[in-house]
């Protein structure tokens, strides 16, 4: 009984700071909604979840991910911040379903330090992961993509250490650009370098606007689980409020 009731003391101090990162959206006049993420199955119009990116738009840079599932109903919490670098943010991510836990933070000049938890009823794992000129975290790929994108878009190829939470470590991948369908789009592929990971893993490929340099579509492993935990494939089509202009800045 005494741990039951813990674990109801610790969901309902989640849905508390929940509600606040919600309600602090509007508090910040710099704040706004940037762009939208519709989550579907791959291949379908089955819509699975829903991003919201609220960003700064003097610092062009995202700030606070709002996840609903299909139903509207907030799901998951993201919150960024910048300091570390724009490759490396340090961020938290909550998914109050389960009590999934996600964070990164800067520890210094040599190390950062990751932290998981897959539910409120699995132990913390905490791990330090060494700093390399290659390193990228979360939304500094998309920030890495932009100014690379003439060295790539020319037939490039990049090296990045891309940090896996749920792994505590971090994955070597490699970025080329690749086919598209269209002449208006541009598209890139992100793959493991390990064979044996690419397998499990998979490939993550992504299509951004040729004109406005724009994230349009994201195919591969998306950073939210599905209702049971487990995580999913997933294809996200961006879609823009009229106010966002300008070369974007950030994942999204």
């Amino acid at each position: 009984m005494a741990g039951a009731g813990i674990k109801l003391v610790i969901r309902n101090l989640f849905a508390i700071i929940f509600s606040l990162a919600v309600l602090s959206v509007n508090a910040n006049e710099a704040r706004e909604l940037y762009v939208v993420g519709k989550a579907y199955r791959p291949g379908t119009d089955q819509l699975l979840y829903i991003e919201q990116h609220y960003g700064n738009m003097q610092k062009g840079t995202v700030e606070e991910v709002i996840y609903l599932d299909s139903e509207q109903r907030h799901i998951a919490i993201k919150k960024l911040t910048m300091a570390s670098g724009l490759y490396t943010p340090e961020f938290v991510q909550i998914d109050h379903r389960n009590g999934q836990l996600i964070a990164i933070k800067d520890v210094g000049e040599k190390s950062i330090e990751v932290v998981y938890r897959a539910s409120l009823d699995t132990d913390h794992f905490r791990k330090s992961i060494v700093k390399s000129p290659s390193l990228i975290i979360d939304s500094g790929f998309n920030k890495f993509v932009l100014d690379n994108w003439d060295y790539l878009r020319s037939g490039g190829k990049l090296d990045i250490d891309f940090v896996v939470p749920s792994r505590l470590s971090s994955i070597e991948m490699s970025v080329t650009a690749i086919a598209c369908k269209s002449l208006i789009i541009r598209c890139f592929s992100v793959s493991p370098q390990n064979i044996i990971l690419k397998l499990f893993v998979g490939t993550v490929e992504l299509e951004y606007s040729a004109d406005t340099q724009r994230l349009l579509k994201f195919q591969g492993l998306g950073n939210i689980n599905d209702s049971y935990g487990k995580a999913q494939r997933v294809e996200i089509r961006y879609e823009y409020p009229v106010h966002s202009s300008g070369r974007q800045k950030f994942l999204i």
